[in-house]
């Protein structure tokens, strides 16, 4: 049986239906992004304690240029409103594209110049930096909290006489004197000047030379030795050594530790043994 004209048609108007090609389904539209931030010419990426002492500290600087670096840096250190250090420092390349500097920070040569960052645990040191980056002077500030300088605390642990039976005349005494270093990073000893007392009278003095480091968070003990006799304290002294039950003691001088002078002015009273 031959198929109509009417079912032909149909069919054909089926395949032509299923031929035709769709279009595709538009998607939404993705949000418009910003346009990438243009690097600065000029830009202080770290900065870092390499060493701190005493004395001073020296930072790590690093910048970065959006094209042919600099060689050098004008910088200018501050805490507050005091100025730790200025000067031009040297460029040398670092990692992952940094250039890098060192610079050097002074907080003073004496213990007043350390004064005012005894009452503070950390301090905010804030670096200016100005280079030339493309022809043009660019400027940066980058800021460290650092721990503050610490004046070794010094103090007297104890001062011990002794003297043998029956003798009067000489008391033998060794003053024990103890440094703590407070700080981070360790220091040296390196000298004592010292005036030692005992009942107003000067039982020993001199200059001692010491070559010793206190650790950080630690202390460190020097045993100066005196001896009180009649030749010091007088014709009264075996008199006052059996009457007195105490006698006071001084000590004073300075101890020279991480390069800096820190007074020594140390009272107290000796408990003397009857015999």
């Amino acid at each position: 049986m031959r198929p109509s004209a009417l079912s032909l048609r149909a069919a054909a108007c089926a395949l032509l239906a299923a031929c035709v090609t769709r279009p595709a389904p538009v998607p939404d539209a993705a949000p418009a992004q910003p346009p990438p931030a243009r690097a600065e010419p000029f830009a202080l990426s770290d900065l870092k304690a390499a060493e701190q002492s005493m004395l001073g500290a020296r930072l790590a600087l690093a910048a970065r240029f959006d094209g042919a670096p600099a060689t050098e840096i004008r910088w200018i250190a501050r805490v507050g409103e005091r100025e730790l250090g200025s000067g031009t420092a040297p460029l040398a390349a670092g990692p992952e594209g940094t250039w890098c500097a060192l610079l050097q920070l002074s907080y003073g040569s004496a213990a007043a110049d350390l004064a005012p960052f005894q009452a503070q645990e950390t301090m905010e040191v804030v670096v200016e930096a100005a280079a030339d980056a493309g022809g043009t002077e660019r400027r940066d500030t980058r800021s460290l909290h650092m721990r503050a300088p610490h004046i070794p605390e010094v103090y007297m642990l104890s001062v011990q006489a002794s003297r043998e039976p029956g003798n009067n005349a000489a008391l033998d005494l060794t003053y024990l004197l103890a440094a703590k270093n407070p700080n981070l990073f360790d220091v040296r000893a390196s000298g004592l000047h010292y005036t030692a007392m005992l009942g107003g009278r000067e039982v020993s003095q001199g200059d001692l030379p010491l070559g010793d480091r206190i650790p950080a968070a630690a202390e460190n003990t020097w045993e100066i030795p005196a001896v009180a006799s009649t030749e010091n304290m007088g014709r009264d002294f075996p008199a006052k050594l059996r009457s007195a039950e105490t006698m006071p003691w001084a000590f004073a001088g300075s101890l020279r530790v991480g390069g800096i002078d820190v007074p020594v002015d140390l009272k107290g009273e000796l408990k003397l043994s009857k015999q």
